[in-house]
């Protein structure tokens, strides 16, 4: 585990706040004592009952009548089968088999068998694994997502088992977990993501009349409890530097709470806030042409996930979003191959907004699913009938997926070529022409500019390594984020941005794009970053991709324009599932499922296969946080002048296995 942060890191952190930044922080900090004491002494302005009465359990954005609704043979059995795992305490975190406690201890890292202090949360530093463990796991547990299964089996079949499961759990929650006692009041995300599973925990449990077991004592707190999330909410916003979809979700889960129990809270004020919010963060946040500008693909999809939350809890919110959600959905749907697999750019906490849609290979493509259904005209089929976790959220039957098409998001800054070979092959090519990420110090950015992925008929070939880290492991952190864990250029050993911290950046580069050519039979991309002209560097990299249909092969130019000499390296890092040969004259051999891609360097580069290395890293995939297995990467390293062309090509053919 890493050491808690530094002097050093501090001060680097002070230099990318604004003066107003610093002094908003220092009034949030004076006023803690004063806020603490408003938001533990919140009162329910209403009886529990007369709360109830008003409570909303509608579901979907068309919403069906909940008596009517039935689920699939098929989904159902998933479903019961998830939660009897659940009543039996058996979860899955990051794809990892945890057994819970009985009753689950909130304050315990079941991955690594570590337990948070159960002290109040302004005296935990998240940032310091030796106090929290790795904090995701204990945050993740205390989302309360992982009983949605569990509310869900209730909704179709009234078995009581599962209700007492919910409701137990989300009791000893209370009692164990009340605020500000923890790591669950540690951030303002936390509380909204909470706020926006419990309204769907609330609706599936209680749709069809309230619960037997549902004692007054445990909805009483229950309600307080959910007052005094939007209470914490509102004086902890997540602002300025910080502001990224951490403010998103906290609005949408007030969204969420508000339109569940709207007579929890006869505050007026509580909606506009949020709406104005949502605005405001969503016009900076995602690009004209529907691209998250954190620039990492989960968080596109999580904050995706959040806005169909908040057109499911409001018809203004669907409304005032309908282009931005199917212009996000439209991303997501050009990125994703034959298969549903997606190129991993950026940073990935595997966040979803409800759990709902569970965390699995098929996330990303029912989240653009949903997004595509619910920004169609409204003359869809109700879906009585819920056979696909993204019914819950549209009422209606799914719109069915467009053809695949190349496409520029020139804002955003991704070119996707999708086309089918003359030999049947099909390919799909993601180019990242981005920025390195959102705001002062763009959090989740990875450096990767003019990196590129490729899958052939599904199958990911030249990929994205993932994240693997946060808080935690800090070599693993600033590896999987670094420019050598992409398929790119990389000088002097140099990242094209410095690391200053886990989530923070210095000297950020700028990408000029020249020009994308894209049809089924051609491509020409051209572009260029200033990553290397930093302090005594004056290096600009400009790279050419280029499909050339007579020769039936890819050309990779990567053009260096300044002064003196300089090691260079090339990184291509392959799936773990493909096999990769090295033959004599720098050539590489990856094979796939009925193919073979064959990759030339240069001759005076030294080139080799590199596997699951430690010092330093490389040859690592993540594929899901908190996991690493060893892949293989190509790595090719020599030595180049100022004013200097490299040429890589590579090309694919059709085989029998």
């Amino acid at each position: 585990m890493t050491e808690k942060p530094t002097i050093k890191w501090y001060l680097h952190r002070l230099a990318a706040m604004s003066a107003k930044e610093i002094a908003w922080r220092l009034k949030r900090k004076i006023s803690a004592p004063f806020v603490r004491k408003s938001i533990i002494n919140q009162k329910l302005p209403f009886s529990p009952a007369e709360i109830l009465s008003s409570a909303n359990t509608l579901i979907g954005c068309q919403p069906i009548d909940p008596k009517k609704i039935q689920l699939s043979d098929a989904y159902l059995k998933r479903i019961i089968k998830t939660a009897d795992e659940v009543c039996a305490g058996k979860i899955s975190l990051f794809n990892r088999d945890i057994q819970l406690d009985d009753p689950p201890n909130w304050y315990h890292d079941y991955a690594h068998n570590f337990d948070c202090p159960k002290i109040d949360s302004d005296k935990i530093n998240y940032r310091n694994p030796s106090q929290t463990g790795d904090v995701m796991f204990i945050w993740w547990l205390n989302r309360h997502q992982y009983l949605l299964p569990v509310a869900i089996a209730f909704f179709a079949t009234q078995n009581q088992k599962y209700s007492d499961c919910a409701i137990n759990h989300l009791k000893n929650w209370l009692d164990e977990c009340p605020y500000p006692k923890g790591p669950a009041w540690l951030t303002g995300i936390e509380a909204g993501v909470r706020l926006i599973t419990w309204s769907w925990l609330f609706r599936f449990l209680f749709a069809k009349g309230r619960p037997e077991n549902c004692a007054d004592s445990f909805l009483k707190k229950f309600l307080v409890s959910i007052r005094q999330h939007v209470r914490f909410i509102d004086t902890h916003w997540a602002k300025y530097s910080s502001a990224n979809n951490h403010i998103i979700a906290e609005a949408v889960g007030v969204i969420a709470a508000i339109d569940t129990f709207p007579q929890l809270f006869p505050e007026k004020y509580y909606k506009k806030i949020c709406l104005n919010i949502l605005k405001d963060e969503i016009n900076k946040q995602v690009a004209h042409d529907g691209v998250n500008k954190e620039h990492a693909v989960s968080y596109h999809a999580f904050v995706l996930e959040l806005l169909i939350n908040a057109s499911h809890f409001s018809a203004t919110i669907r409304n005032e979003f309908f282009n931005v959600v199917s212009k996000m959905g439209f991303f997501l749907d050009t990125l994703l191959d034959d298969k549903n697999n997606i190129p991993d750019i950026g940073d990935s906490d595997n966040a979803v907004a409800s759990g709902i849609i569970p965390r699995d290979k098929n996330y990303y493509a029912q989240i653009a699913a949903t997004a595509r259904t619910i920004a169609t005209p409204a003359n869809r089929k109700t879906a009585n009938i819920i056979s696909a976790p993204a019914q819950w959220y549209c009422g209606t039957e799914i719109i069915s997926k467009p053809d695949a098409k190349s496409q520029y998001f020139e804002t955003g800054g991704y070119a996707v070529w999708k086309t089918t070979l003359d030999n049947g092959l099909k390919i799909n090519l993601c180019m990242n022409l981005a920025e390195l990420g959102y705001g002062n110090i763009a959090a989740h950015g990875h450096a990767d500019a003019l990196s590129f992925t490729l899958s052939v008929n599904g199958e990911p070939v030249f990929i994205d390594p993932g994240t693997y880290a946060y808080h935690d492991e800090k070599i693993w952190r600033d590896y999987f984020r670094s420019t050598r864990a992409h398929n790119s250029l990389v000088i002097n050993s140099l990242d094209q941005a410095e690391i200053k911290g886990p989530f923070l950046w210095a000297d950020k580069y700028y990408v000029h794009t020249d020009h994308v050519i894209m049809s089924d039979d051609q491509l020409n991309i051209k572009a260029e970053h200033d990553g290397y002209f930093r302090d005594v560097m004056t290096l600009s990299h400009k790279r050419e991709l280029s499909w050339h249909p007579m020769l039936k092969k890819w050309i990779i130019r990567d053009e260096l324009v300044g002064n003196g000499n300089y090691d260079a390296e090339l990184f291509f890092h392959v799936h773990p599932d493909r096999k990769v040969v090295q033959q004599p004259s720098n050539i590489f051999k990856i094979f796939g499922t009925g193919f073979v891609l064959t990759l030339k360097f240069s001759s005076h580069f030294f080139c080799r296969v590199a596997k699951g290395e430690s010092d330093p890293p490389l040859g690592w995939f993540s594929p899901v946080f908190g996991q690493k297995t060893p892949s293989p990467t190509i790595h090719a390293k020599g030595k180049v002048i100022g004013f200097d062309n490299i040429f890589t090509e590579f090309f694919i053919e059709k085989i029998r296995n």
